[in-house]
C-alpha cells in the first residue's frame, strides 16, 4: 500500500508551518490580531445564533424554565426576552465588525510582507492574491483555535461527547488516508479538487454527536438539557470550522508557488506544471506515442498499417498536437493527420466534432474517426493525396478561401442551436465598444461620424439580421490550410468555427468590390437562401465585422477609418 496521500498531507502541513513562521516573524502583531479577531467573530456568531434559540424557548413558556441559571430566572420572563434579543443583535454586529477588522488587517499585513520581500511585480493581481492568501492562512489558524476552544470547553461540561468527537476525527482522518492510498485514481481526483468530502465527513460527525447525545440521555447519565443543546450547537460549529480548515490549507497549498514567491525573500516564482500537462506529455513521449498511434491507425484504416512514418505538424495552436502519419495498408500508401487535444481543449474538440459530423460537405480534410486516448480527445483525418500549404501560399489564397466558405449552407438545426448558444456580431459590437474609439482618439476623430454610427446601430442590426448565416473561421494559421489532389483548398483545424451573417470575413477593401460581386453571383447559384442578398448588405457585413476585429485588437485608428464606409454602404 502506498502512503503518497499521507506524504502529501505532511508536505502541505510542513509548508503551512513554514509560511506561518514567516508571518509571525514579519508581522506578528497583525497575525495575532487577525487570529484573535477571527476567533472572536466565530464566537460572536455562535452566541448570536444561540441567544435567539433561548428567546424562542422563553416565548413558548409562561415563566423562565428551570434549566436557566438562577441569576437569569430572577430577571423575569419579559425582561429576559428583551435583554437576550438585544444581546443577539449586539453579538451579530460584533461579528460583522470583527470580520471587517480581519479584512483591513489582511490588506495591511500583506502590503508589509510584499514590501519586506523586495520583489518586482511577479504577476497580475498579486496584491489581491497576497491579501487573500494571508487572510485565508490566519482564518485557518483561527479555525484550529476555535476547534480547540470548543473541545476544551466540552472537556469541562460534557467530557464524554468531547472524547467521541476526538475519536471520530482521528478515525475519519486515518480511514480517508488509507482509502485514498489504496485507490490512487481517487487520490489524484481528490488532489485536483477537494470536493465535498470534508463537508460530508463533518456532517456525518455531527450526526454521530447527535446520536450519542440522544443515547446518553436515554441510557446514560447525560448532563442537563441546556448543556446538551449548547454542546450540539458547538459540535455543529466545530465540524464546520474543521472542514473549513482543511479547505483553507488545500487552497493555500494550491497557490504555493505564488505565495512562496510573494512572501519569502529568497524564493523566485516557478509556475507549477499542471498534472494534465504532465499527463499529455507522457503520451507524447516517443515510445508511448508510437503505441497509441499504431492502434489508432489500424482502427482508422480498418487493417494493419506497415512501414509507419511519423512527422510533427505545426499549426501554431497551443495544447493541440498534430502528427502526419504515413504507412502502407495492403500495398496502398496512406496518410493520416492525427490531432490530440489536451484536457483544457476539450471544448475545442467537441466544437470541431459537432461541426464536422453535422456538415460533412465543408472544405475539410476528411474526418475518419473521433477517439479518446487516456481521457484526451483525438481526431483522425484522412490526408492521403493532400499536401499542406506553405506560409506564402496560405496568405495568397486565404481571402478567397474565406469567401468560399459561405457556399456551404449551415443545416437548420445547427444554425438554430448556434443562435441559442452564442451572440452574433451585432449583439457583440455595441455602443460602449464604438465609444472607445472616440475616447482614445479624441480630437483626431469626427465625433459626428461616431454619433451617426451609434444612432445607426438598430438599422445595421436590422440589415444584418436578415442575412443568411455562413460558416466563418476567424483564425486560420499557417499549417492549417491544405491543397487537395484536384487543386482545391481545405482546412485541418475547425475548433474555432463561427456562424456569422453572410459577408463576414470577406474582403472589405474598395478595390475588391468587383470580386465581391462575382463571389455573390456564384453564391446565389449554389444557395437559394441568398437570392435576395445585395452587394451593399454583404459589404456592410464585411465592414462591420472588420470593425469589431479592429476594436478588439486595439487598432482604434484603423477602426475609425471603417466608420464612414459603413455609413455609406448602409445607405447604398
Amino acid at each position: 500500500m502506498k502512503l503518497n496521500v499521507l506524504y502529501g498531507v505532511a508536505r502541505a502541513v510542513r509548508w503551512s508551518v513554514s509560511l506561518g513562521g514567516k508571518l509571525f516573524r514579519v508581522v506578528p502583531g497583525f497575525t495575532l490580531g487577525s487570529i484573535a479577531a477571527t476567533v472572536l467573530a466565530q464566537l460572536f456568531l455562535l452566541v448570536g445564533f444561540l441567544l435567539p434559540l433561548k428567546v424562542v424557548l422563553l416565548l413558548g413558556s409562561d415563566h423562565v424554565p428551570g434549566y436557566f441559571p438562577a441569576f437569569l430566572r430572577e430577571w423575569g420572563r419579559d425582561w429576559l426576552i428583551v435583554t437576550l434579543s438585544a444581546a443577539s443583535v449586539l453579538f451579530y454586529l460584533l461579528h460583522l465588525l470583527s470580520g471587517k477588522l480581519v479584512e483591513i488587517s489582511a490588506v495591511a499585513a500583506s502590503k508589509r510582507l510584499l514590501l519586506k520581500s523586495k520583489k518586482m511585480a511577479l504577476f497580475d493581481n498579486q496584491d489581491e492574491i497576497a491579501s487573500k492568501g494571508y487572510q485565508r492562512y490566519t482564518q485557518s489558524l483561527a479555525g484550529v483555535c476555535f476547534v480547540s476552544i470548543c473541545l476544551v470547553g466540552m472537556l469541562f461540561f460534557y467530557f464524554k461527547l468531547a472524547v467521541v468527537i476526538v475519536l471520530y476525527i482521528t478515525l475519519g482522518f486515518v480511514s480517508v488516508v488509507v482509502f485514498l492510498s489504496i485507490f490512487s485514481s481517487l487520490a489524484e481526483r481528490f488532489a485536483r479538487s477537494l470536493g465535498t468530502l470534508p463537508k460530508v465527513i463533518g456532517s456525518v460527525g455531527f450526526l454521530v454527536a447527535f446520536g450519542f447525545i440522544v443515547f446518553d440521555h436515554l441510557f446514560g447519565a447525560a448532563p442537563g438539557l441546556l448543556t446538551s443543546v449548547v454542546s450540539l450547537i458547538l459540535a455543529r460549529q466545530l465540524y464546520g470550522r474543521a472542514s473549513g480548515v482543511i479547505g483553507d490549507i488545500h487552497g493555500l497549498y494550491s497557490q504555493k508557488a505564488q505565495l512562496s514567491a510573494l512572501f519569502f525573500h529568497g524564493q523566485v516564482f516557478h509556475p507549477q506544471i499542471k498534472s494534465e500537462q504532465r499527463g499529455i506529455w507522457s503520451l507524447l513521449e516517443p515510445n508511448a506515442r508510437k503505441a497509441w498511434l499504431q492502434a489508432l491507425l489500424q482502427e482508422a484504416a480498418g487493417r494493419p498499417v506497415q512501414n509507419i512514418g511519423m512527422e510533427w505538424c505545426d499549426i501554431g495552436v497551443p495544447d493541440v498536437y498534430c502528427f502526419l502519419i504515413s504507412g502502407q495498408a495492403e500495398g496502398l500508401e496512406k496518410r493520416f493527420l492525427i490531432k490530440l487535444f489536451n484536457v483544457n481543449r476539450n471544448a475545442w474538440a467537441k466544437h470541431e466534432a459537432t461541426l464536422l459530423t453535422a456538415e460533412p460537405r465543408l472544405p475539410s480534410l476528411p474526418l475518419v474517426s473521433i477517439s479518446v486516448v487516456e481521457g484526451l480527445h483525438c481526431h483522425v483525418f484522412d490526408a492521403t493525396g493532400y499536401s499542406p500549404c506553405g506560409k506564402s501560399e496560405t496568405s495568397r489564397v486565404l481571402p478567397d478561401f474565406r469567401a468560399s466558405l459561405s457556399e456551404c449552407m449551415p443545416p437548420e438545426g445547427l444554425a438554430a442551436a448556434y443562435i441559442r448558444t452564442r451572440p452574433l456580431v451585432w449583439q457583440r459590437l455595441d455602443q460602449s465598444m464604438i465609444m472607445r474609439v472616440q475616447y482614445l482618439l479624441d480630437a483626431k476623430v469626427d465625433g459626428e461620424v461616431v454619433e451617426r454610427l451609434i444612432d445607426a446601430l438598430p438599422i445595421i442590426e436590422g440589415e444584418l439580421s436578415t442575412l443568411p448565416l455562413a460558416f466563418s473561421l476567424p483564425d486560420i494559421r499557417p499549417g492549417m490550410l491544405w491543397r487537395s489532389p484536384d487543386g482545391c483548398y481545405v482546412v485541418s483545424h475547425w475548433s474555432r468555427w463561427d456562424l456569422e451573417p453572410l459577408g463576414s470575413r470577406w474582403p472589405c477593401a474598395d478595390e475588391r468590390e468587383e470580386q465581391v460581386e462575382d463571389q455573390l453571383g456564384r453564391l446565389k447559384i449554389k444557395r437559394p437562401d441568398c437570392k435576395s442578398v445585395t452587394v451593399s448588405q454583404v459589404r456592410l457585413s464585411a465592414l462591420f465585422t472588420e470593425l469589431e476585429v479592429r476594436i478588439q485588437r486595439a487598432r482604434y485608428g484603423d477602426a475609425y477609418l471603417l466608420m464612414s464606409p459603413i455609413l455609406f454602404w448602409l445607405k447604398a
